[in-house]
Parts: C-alpha cells; structure tokens; sequence
C-alpha cells in the first residue's frame, strides 16, 4: 500500500526544497511541486506505458545549449530517483493545490484513475 500522493509528492521533491531552506514561500513550493509531478508523471508514463516522449521532451529542454548545467543534473537526478525510489509507484498525479488548515500549510493532491482510459491525453 502506497502513502497519500500528497505525501509522496512532497517526498519526491524534497530534495529541491531541502535546498531552498525552512522558509519556503507558497509561490516557490508551487513552483517545485509542479516541477516535480511534471517529472513524475513522466516517468510513470515512460515506464508504465512505453511512452516516453514527455520525459524526452524534459531531457532535451534541460539539455538544451546553454542551459544551467546544475539545472540539468537535478532534472536527470529527479528523473533517476522517480525510478530508483518510487519505481513501484505508478499512479499519475492529477491537481495539487497547497492549502491551509488550522494555520498549516498543507498539500492536497489528487490521483488520475487511469484503469480502462487515456490518464493524460497521451495517446497509449
């Protein structure tokens, strides 16, 4: 049994936002976790489903000439550990969305039900 998406998704992108520090503004955790489930969708696509022209497309937007080179290695280590660590995770991350609650920050997230239909618009 996998924990919440929500949970995994943070775990997922904790190692970006260990490196932005304890004062995360809620724009900046946007931006990582849309990142992230933009990558881990992918991966989950690629592997589960054979399809891997998003993650492709991610590598050679990164890889471009002149990119960051730092922005390319935490791309192809995020890639790597959608794999190495989550591998047997296959469910696709609908929305997101952070919200508050009693004065905590919290993420809420949903699961795509991919069984018997399209998940993504990707053709399968």
């Amino acid at each position: 049994m996998h924990k919440a998406i929500s949970a995994a998704l943070l775990e997922f992108a904790d190692p970006i936002l260990s490196m932005l520090g304890t004062r995360v503004s809620d724009q900046q955790l946007d931006d990582v976790l849309r990142n992230a489930y933009t990558i881990w969708n992918a991966v989950v696509i690629a592997d589960h489903f054979g399809k891997t022209e998003m993650v492709q497309g991610i590598q050679s937007s990164v890889s471009s000439k002149g990119a960051d080179p730092n922005l390319v290695l935490i791309i192809i280590s995020m890639i790597e550990r959608t794999r190495l660590e989550f591998g047997d995770d296959h469910r696709i991350i609908g929305e997101f969305k952070i919200v508050y609650r009693d004065g905590e920050r919290r993420v809420r997230a949903t699961v795509v039900d991919y069984h018997g239909r399209n998940p993504t618009g990707v053709e399968l």
